[in-house]
């Protein structure tokens, strides 16, 4: 990550000292360079989330899950009770 971010660094420097030609392409090297760490962080992100959850559901978390269970199963019953009684 640290990496990156001075990559970025460099490159913004490159721009200040090159001239107007090398500047366009440096820009638009920085744009994929930012580009890239979003995407890196982002997929950490979903996999840290997604490893948590896997692993150790936080009590709200598995509660949530629960009610929401529940809840269902309550809408199915009616559902199917009011069926039987028509």
């Amino acid at each position: 990550m640290n990496k990156l971010k001075s990559m970025l660094r460099d490159g913004a420097l490159m721009s200040e000292r090159s001239g107007a030609s090398q500047t366009a392409r440096v820009v638009k090297q920085k744009k994929t360079l930012k580009n890239t760490v979003k995407r890196v962080m982002s997929a950490k992100k979903a996999t840290k989330s997604l490893v948590s959850r896997r692993i150790t559901p936080s009590k709200t978390k598995s509660r949530k899950v629960t009610s929401a269970k529940r809840t269902n199963i309550r809408k199915i019953q009616k559902k199917t009770k009011s069926r039987a009684s028509k």
